[in-house]
């Protein structure tokens, strides 16, 4: 079949040349044996005619194919210039460029506002491996099938930390504020967080695993709201003018070098001036191991 194909694409390139060979042979043939022919002189001026043709045509193909070729290209080249095909080319390279930028620094998607399904993230997490939590109250994460997800990754070895906003914070006015909120709407949904992973804690997880989940406070003013695992990581941000569901989302890999790090950084800056839950941080919830520390390089 290629074969075909590659015999077709020479006899439609070289059709002039073609058909000017067959007409000068043809008069040719004719002048050659216009004795046989019964009107020797009508045969000889036609055989003359279709020679001078069919040279004159062969003459013209070879001579200026490779120039109007040329002139073709040129207009085509002329056009392109001028249209805004070129430019939108060099857009669309511009944006494969910034992809490739964008996914080198580990950004795998942006979502619009926060991911339904956050447990997908958590689940993805390797046994062994620190599950790291960030955000104003936690809520989100109180659902009973993500209670039962986090009890199984307390199973496979992994250590969840967790950090809400201090109810008696002075950011919880202005978080407040910036939400269009009353300050006690935030402080009940910071202690309600409280009371369920104090209960989740100390009656749902078996005692052996207690150590390895720890829930603290922090006093600053919350930037974040970070999901993060040794596989990925889901960044959003506090702005101002609604609650920080609303706002859009980073979905990052975990990698050194990239964006990942920093907001890494961050979890663990706020967690080292954590303030301690009483009864379910501090002394009796000392951890069992250390896990490995990351490799940011």
């Amino acid at each position: 079949m290629p074969v075909l194909t590659q015999l077709k694409s020479i006899l439609l390139r070289y059709r002039f040349i073609i058909m000017s060979l067959i007409v000068s042979m043809g008069g040719f043939l004719l002048i050659l044996l216009k004795e046989r022919m019964p009107f020797s002189d009508i045969a000889r001026d036609f055989g003359l005619a279709f020679l001078t043709a069919g040279t004159i045509g062969l003459t013209v193909e070879f001579y200026t194919r490779r120039q109007f070729e040329a002139l073709v290209v040129d207009r085509i080249g002329d056009a392109l210039e001028a249209s805004s095909i070129t430019s939108r080319l060099d857009g669309i390279n511009e944006l494969l460029l910034l992809g490739n930028e964008l996914r080198s620094l580990g950004l795998m998607k942006i979502h619009l506002t926060r991911p339904d399904d956050l447990s997908r993230f958590i689940q993805a997490a390797d046994p062994e491996t620190e599950i790291r939590l960030l955000g104003v109250c936690m809520m989100s994460l109180t659902g009973d099938p993500t209670q039962k997800l986090l009890q199984r990754k307390l199973e496979e070895g992994c250590i969840i930390r967790l950090l809400t906003l201090d109810s008696e914070s002075e950011f919880v006015r202005q978080r407040a504020i910036e939400e269009g909120r009353d300050d006690d709407d935030i402080r009940t949904d910071i202690m309600a967080s409280d009371k369920f992973y104090t209960n989740f804690i100390r009656h749902r997880i078996p005692e052996k695993l207690r150590p390895n989940i720890e829930v603290g406070h922090y006093y600053e003013a919350p930037m974040y709201f970070l999901v993060s695992t040794n596989r990925a990581m889901i960044v959003g941000f506090y702005l101002r003018g609604g609650r920080g569901e609303l706002f859009p989302h980073l979905e990052l890999e975990a990698k050194g070098g990239g964006i990942y790090v920093p907001f890494i950084k961050h979890f663990d800056s706020l967690w080292a001036a954590r303030k301690e839950i009483q009864g379910i941080s501090g002394s009796d919830q000392l951890r069992t191991r250390t896990l490995p520390k990351e490799n940011f390089s």
